[in-house]
């Protein structure tokens, strides 16, 4: 993305890609990026918040993220309600 240094990872979660997500992960790619602490949203919540299950599912399959973890002050599950992706809340 234009003026943010966003990782391949990022994209394709961010775009919904799932293809080019599990050709990263099967690549060893570093799906802990970006840390907590960054200003951008981790890539579980950046899938949530698109809208985008299958890349969360692929995400969440690496065993590295903690879904009660806060993300910018609120829970995967949180931010999906909010976002009214009933589909994410359901699973």
């Amino acid at each position: 993305t234009k003026g943010l240094d966003w990782s391949p990872l990022q994209e394709a979660v961010k775009r919904g890609n799932s293809e080019i997500l599990q050709m990263l992960i099967d690549a060893k790619a570093d799906t802990s990026y970006p840390p907590p602490e960054a200003s951008y949203f981790r890539l579980p919540t950046t899938a949530v918040i698109n809208g985008h299950e299958k890349c969360l599912k692929l995400l969440l399959k690496t065993n590295q993220f903690d879904l009660d973890a806060q993300d910018h002050g609120a829970t995967l599950l949180m931010h999906a309600a909010s976002k009214g992706q009933d589909s994410i809340v359901r699973f």
